[in-house]
């Protein structure tokens, strides 16, 4: 029985390694197309409740070692020297079927000129609700600022529903922010707003799947999620 310990241990170490796979991308400037060093890298395990702080290395590329069984999220960023003038922060989300088949390959970070207040967040809703918190409404009015600032700027605002909600409560968060930006002016031709409802979803949730995903998965897909389209 001795000897066949060390054989045992074995396939269980090969059976773990089973289970991680690799992946990277490369962060490059939007306008230039140049590689961005030292990018850093946010890797939210959404399965676990884990973080891990990476960096993009003097090519751009970034990898990293992902379980198979977990859901993340990745944010991708980078400081700049330049006064008034900031990366803006990359979100994107993987399942399972993304680490195997990887879908983004490739991160562009955008410059815009800000100030110190200036964010662009994502709005997170709780279960079956179309209202906005303090919160909602301060990430909101950041948008407009930059928005203000950079007259070129234009963003996305996607609105998803989970897989347990109504497709109705995305159309509500849909109007509910159309109706925001409604009445701060003119920006119909510069902000997106698309109802995606519970198709597309993130975190490599499938509504169709009789699979039971974990809170955070669904919180990922309550979302009013900012994109910028063009700088």
């Amino acid at each position: 029985m001795k000897k066949l310990l060390p054989i045992a241990l074995s396939l269980i170490c090969l059976s773990a390694l089973a289970e991680v796979k690799q992946y990277s991308f490369k962060v490059v400037d939007f306008t230039s197309k140049s590689p961005i060093e030292n990018a850093f890298v946010r890797v939210v395990d959404l399965t676990k409740n884990k973080v891990n702080a990476i960096q993009s290395d003097n090519t751009g590329k970034v990898a990293m070692e992902l379980d198979l069984s977990s859901h993340y999220r990745i944010d991708v960023g980078k400081r700049t020297n330049e006064e008034g003038i900031k990366y803006i922060t990359y979100s994107f989300f993987l399942g399972v079927n993304d680490i195997s088949k990887p879908t983004v390959t490739e991160v562009m970070l955008e410059k815009v000129k800000v100030n110190s207040q200036i964010n662009l967040s994502n709005l997170y809703f709780e279960p079956g609700k179309a209202e906005l918190d303090g919160n909602d409404k301060i990430a909101l009015a950041n948008a407009l600022i930059a928005l203000n600032t950079s007259p070129s700027l234009i963003i996305e605002i996607g609105i998803r529903a989970d897989c347990k909600e109504s497709e109705d409560i995305a159309a509500q968060r849909t109007e509910l922010i159309q109706q925001y930006f409604a009445t701060k002016g003119d920006y119909a031709k510069r902000i997106v707003i698309k109802n995606y409802g519970k198709s597309s979803q993130l975190a490599g949730c499938n509504c169709d799947s009789p699979t039971l995903y974990t809170d955070e998965i669904y919180s990922a897909n309550r979302v009013a999620e900012f994109k910028v389209l063009s700088f």
